[in-house]
């Protein structure tokens, strides 16, 4: 799979190839070195199929990409240290991204043309081109499948590399990765069963302490097998109880558990990922992406080798970085790793609020050699809106009216638009176009989103159109999952492991239990 910019989407006919290519060169190796992604597509389709009318859709017309392209100007955020989230602990956001990761890879054929040509895409050709590359259930397969190595029952570890200052005396804190190579495609990737995990140096991390939880169970005397059925209900848990419970509320997780799905019901034999949830609900998470973090004691506001920036935790990755500036290290640098204690509190790396606004570091992506992308490409919001756009999403209001939600008051939202022009600094010519763009009774799905938790619940978690679309569609996946702690009811809970884990269990098990569990806190 070849490197990607963040917030880059996989080509069909590039994962395709690359699919071709890692099986020819693992017919001559005596173990993989990349990522092998599962072979079972998974269907795409619409959550609310009677919204798919013009009527319900965005005007279509060069007018509305220009307007969109004014509306992502509108989200960068000018006043970042203004924005924590005190509910909400970073490490929740790139939780949300391995979530993610785990359940979706979204491949977009090359045929579907540019994002800034206005046809909006026939709806036969949406589902034929795009395609998900995971099993689309709360399996942990982004842990478990080929080329993730076992060394007999434990999960392999990568030892990180001599650099000094190190953080912790275990030196078994990096992915499992292939050799240098000259190929690009091959240098020093991860092996692990998505690269993409690889991204950023905090969700790498974060794939660690999986690998490393692992280990802890079957230290305990267990098989590999028991020990990823435990895992996974831990995971499970932890999505549904902690996760979700802090992003969307408990009164829509109470809601869906107690009274089932009222808008995401596929059948057996039609299982579908809505895109409506991943090309608009769940992208929610780009909105709590800090633009600075106090990473550990080398890397934050005060430390000794210089800030914990966004760009730097790409840097510090080989999927998008080079393990450091450079040709950088054959592993992670043994000063790169992270401290979850800062991580796990509000104290002192507070997600951002989920609302309109994303940090500048997000409008100026670069490439894995560092270089800045062209255009459109370097801006995450203005590439989210127009493909919501380009693939049918129905309007905010179209879907608050269909959940039978009183929609956001047209005055309130265009306040929301011009505040945030002025703020981003647009011209009065700007936002006269804006005025006149309808977007405050006709709102793309992920922008309305965005603005309903900011309006209606001060950005502390999801409103009830998206916490419901996400809600639904995450519990409806621990549901059908491998091992699933709802396959007997919804009684379970992870006491229920004490005696498989030798220890007191709480039924309250959070993200700082497996992390704890995994010996990384």
């Amino acid at each position: 799979m070849p490197r990607l910019s963040h917030g880059a989407t996989a080509s069909l006919e590039s994962v395709q190839v690359a699919m071709s290519e890692i099986d020819a060169l693992n017919l001559n190796l005596s173990s993989p070195v990349m990522l092998a992604v599962p072979r079972r597509l998974t269907a795409f389709d619409y959550m609310f199929q009677d919204l798919q009318g013009d009527e319900n859709l965005l005007p279509a017309g060069a007018a509305t990409i220009e307007n969109l392209q004014l509306l992502g100007a509108t989200m960068v955020d000018t006043a970042p240290a203004d924005a924590s989230n005190a509910d909400i602990p970073a490490a929740y956001t790139y939780l949300g991204q391995f979530i993610d990761h785990d359940v979706t890879l979204e491949t977009m054929s090359d045929l579907l043309g540019d994002l800034v040509e206005p046809t909006i895409l026939p709806k036969a050709s949406v589902l034929q081109r795009i395609k998900n590359q995971r099993t689309a259930t709360l399996d942990l397969d982004s842990v478990y499948e080929p080329p993730a190595p076992f060394a007999g029952e434990r999960m392999q570890l990568g030892v990180v590399s001599l650099e000094g200052h190190p953080v912790t005396a275990d030196r078994e804190m990096d992915l499992p990765r292939a050799a240098r190579d000259s190929d690009s495609r091959f240098d020093r990737f991860a092996l692990i069963g998505d690269a993409r995990n690889d991204e950023n140096l905090i969700i790498a991390q974060l794939h660690v302490a999986f690998l490393k939880a692992h280990n802890a169970i079957v230290a305990r005397g267990h098989n590999g097998h028991t020990a990823r059925r435990i895992l996974r209900q831990l995971y499970q848990w932890i999505v549904v109880e902690d996760f979700l419970r802090r992003v969307a509320g408990s009164t829509i997780v109470d809601r869906v558990l107690a009274d089932g799905n009222r808008f995401f019901t596929p059948d057996d034999a039609n299982f579908f990922l809505p895109l409506e949830f991943t090309v608009a609900a769940y992208r929610f998470g780009h909105s709590m992406v800090r633009a600075k973090y106090e990473f550990n004691r080398n890397f934050g506001a005060n430390g000794v080798q210089g800030p914990g920036s966004l760009d730097r935790l790409f840097t510090f990755t080989a999927l998008s970085g080079e393990l450091g500036s450079g040709v950088g290290a054959d592993t992670l640098p043994e000063n790169w790793v992270i401290e979850w204690q800062n991580f796990v509190s509000s104290t002192p790396n507070p997600a951002r609020r989920i609302d309109t606004h994303l940090v500048d570091p997000l409008f100026r992506l670069r490439d894995e050699k560092g270089n800045p992308l062209p255009g459109l490409a370097a801006k995450l919001a203005t590439r989210n809106l127009l493909r919501g756009y380009k693939l049918r999403m129905p309007t905010g209001q179209a879907v608050a009216g269909k959940m039978g939600v009183a929609p956001l008051a047209p005055s309130v939202l265009m306040t929301l638009i011009l505040e945030n022009a002025d703020r981003a600094g647009l011209s009065t010519g700007d936002k006269d176009a804006l005025r006149r763009s309808s977007f405050d009774t006709h709102t793309p799905l992920w922008f309305y989103i965005l603005a309903e938790s900011e309006i209606a619940e001060g950005g502390a978690h999801l409103g009830k159109v998206g916490g419901t679309i996400v809600a639904e569609v995450l519990i409806e996946l621990v549901r059908r999952s491998a091992d699933s702690i709802y396959a007997s009811g919804n009684d379970w809970t992870p006491a229920q492991l004490s005696e498989d884990l030798q220890k007191p269990i709480s039924a309250e098990f959070t993200l700082r239990d497996l992390l704890e569990l995994a010996g990384v806190l």
